[in-house]
């Protein structure tokens, strides 16, 4: 699935896809890094809000690359 949504945004976007996908892939980590430390694992509600986070920091990033 990953692999499929970013060749599309790849195609799509051209050199904006991968500082993109970067932001959102660290947006990610650091919301799961979060989690571990502060109550040792992930839950629903955690993985929920990791994806809004990552969703809005890949789109906040293609809004910028679009505005230069």
């Amino acid at each position: 699935g990953l692999a499929v949504a970013a060749g599309i945004a790849a195609i799509c976007l051209g050199a904006a896809a991968l500082p993109a996908f970067a932001i959102m892939l660290l947006a990610a980590l650091l919301c799961g890094f979060c989690a571990r430390a502060k109550i040792a694992g992930q839950t629903g509600d955690t993985l929920g809000a990791t994806q809004q986070i990552a969703e809005t920091a890949i789109l906040a990033v293609l809004v910028m690359s679009l505005i230069q």
